[in-house]
């Protein structure tokens, strides 16, 4: 049985490769560290976030609850997999 770190850092990696593949498209991967701010960066915005948000309630069989729907929750890879974390729970 994993423990909840080794759950949480697939989560992390399953996160950052749909970021990296899907939204990035594969350009500069090096640059995508899991406490890099996304938005700030550039690397996600509002069409982003949507596209995350279908492959996290897809990948994951969850729904993400309206009042979890705001911009720091989609900040790194971090807070990501935090949320996800969360809502498994």
């Amino acid at each position: 049985m994993r423990t909840m770190e080794e759950m949480v850092e697939e989560i992390k990696g399953k996160i950052r490769q749909h970021i990296v593949h899907r939204i990035l498209l594969k350009k500069d991967e090096r640059i995508l560290n899991m406490d890099d701010s996304l938005i700030q960066a550039g690397i996600i915005d509002s069409l982003g976030i949507q596209m995350l948000i279908t492959f996290l309630e897809r990948e994951y069989q969850i729904a993400i609850p309206e009042e979890e729907l705001y911009p720091e929750n989609f900040e790194t890879i971090n807070d990501i997999a935090n949320l996800v974390t969360r809502i498994k729970k």
